[in-house]
């Protein structure tokens, strides 16, 4: 799981925006260097979707020398981004939805030492339909030679259109709170929704035989799930496999807990986020119990999924017939060991049982399947459909493993 505060500290620490991860500054500053710290004000409400907020942003030079130019950048999560784009800066793109929003501003402004200025109402944030717990940075630096080219480095930005974005002179220096960094933080909580569904499997094998079982994950939005400053998780699947059903291989993320269950901890979704768990499996005997379930389930503190319907899926384990009366001479095709079941194009040639048995999830879908459940992935018959279900239980069972761990937030 990518955890969101570290990822932002580390920003902050090597003043980079570029995606490459280079540090980027001006050389390491002397006492007689100018030196921008920031201050502004935290949201006082909660914004809704569709709303606009100023972002109150104003930094002083704290330095013993002048600022001949001052460069600002700005970043945002998938739900959140500038309300408009100004000549002055370059606009782009981060990494996943926890870094969807860039924006890289340069101004042609005089700084003297004591001298404040702030962000402009202009310049203000929106808060789209995917918008959750939107986070916004602002980090403002004095410019130097080289230091803007070393700010889009890795960066793919666009130049913005429109007239140029002008800072503001502070009216009341006094009135204004400075810290000793150079950079802005703010969470805007927005109150919306997200739509968490799994898919099922249908797998076939026999005593001996791998199969190999894809589950999947969906968002369907309209919200993405995440929080910069905060790395607790929103959801968690949980895979439950029956007796008789062993995990050869598994997700990185995923993890056995007791009860025959796996848990997967997941990272940030985007609102339109697809997410593919990987199972081998290894069925240890003939089984008594040929189903399993795999789950997502939110944090207990959020109540962001109002669709139950679609937040659990069986994952079926298909045990070929072997009666002890079959007769010797089984033409090929018959039941027996690790076949398809008819009309589905699978299987071995003879009785024979195969000794690996895979399965891969086709045309998965995210709803659909019986009631109550989530939409159940048909491999095929047999070994085909066994690995496709192992996996998707093993997914639901680390969801909720992870997700009693989670603090309420207030």
């Amino acid at each position: 799981m990518r955890v969101f505060l570290a990822r932002w500290a580390l920003s902050i620490l090597v003043l980079s925006v570029a995606t490459s991860g280079a540090a980027v500054g001006p050389a390491v500053a002397d006492a007689n260097s100018p030196k921008l710290v920031v201050g502004g004000d935290q949201p006082a409400t909660r914004p809704a979707v569709g709303d606009t907020r100023p972002l109150p942003v104003a930094f002083r030079n704290v330095g013993k020398a002048s600022a001949s130019g001052v460069l600002m950048v700005f970043r945002f999560t998938e739900g959140s981004e500038p309300s408009r784009r100004f000549a002055n800066c370059a606009y782009g793109e981060g990494r996943g939805a926890g870094e969807r929003h860039i924006a890289l501003c340069s101004f042609d402004v005089t700084v003297p030492p004591g001298g404040e200025f702030r962000l402009p109402d202009e310049a203000s944030l929106k808060f789209g339909t995917a918008a959750f717990h939107e986070f916004a940075q602002v980090s403002v630096y004095a410019d130097a030679p080289g230091f803007l080219a070393q700010l889009r480095e890795g960066l793919s930005l666009a130049a913005g259109s429109g007239p140029a974005m002008e800072l503001r002179p502070v009216d009341d220096p006094s009135g204004q709170d400075y810290g000793n960094d150079s950079t802005w933080l703010s969470t805007y909580y927005v109150t919306n929704t997200a739509d968490l569904s799994v898919t099922g499997a249908r797998l076939s094998g026999g005593a001996g035989d791998e199969v190999v079982a894809d589950l999947v994950l969906r968002n369907h939005g309209p919200a993405w799930l995440g929080d910069a400053q905060d790395p607790t998780e929103f959801a968690s699947l949980e895979v439950e496999l029956p007796d008789g059903v062993t995990v050869v291989d598994q997700p990185k993320d995923c993890l056995a807990v007791p009860g025959h269950r796996y848990v997967c901890t997941l990272g940030d979704l985007a609102s339109d986020a697809r997410e593919s768990f990987r199972f081998r499996l290894r069925i240890e005997k003939t089984l008594t119990q040929s189903r399993g379930t795999v789950r997502v389930r939110q944090a207990e503190w959020s109540a962001y999924d109002k669709n139950a319907d679609n937040d659990s899926a069986d994952i079926d384990f298909i045990v070929p017939d072997a009666t002890p009366d079959a007769t010797p001479d089984a033409t090929p095709g018959a039941d027996a060991g690790a076949t398809a079941e008819p009309g589905t194009g699978g299987g071995t040639p003879s009785g024979d049982a195969s000794p690996t048995a895979t399965a891969t999830a086709t045309g998965a879908t995210s709803s659909g399947g019986s009631a109550g459940t989530g939409g159940l992935a048909s491999t095929g018959a047999g070994s085909a459909a066994w690995g496709v279900s192992a996996a998707a239980l093993l997914i639901g069972a680390g969801i909720a493993a992870r997700a009693v761990t989670r603090r309420r937030r207030a």
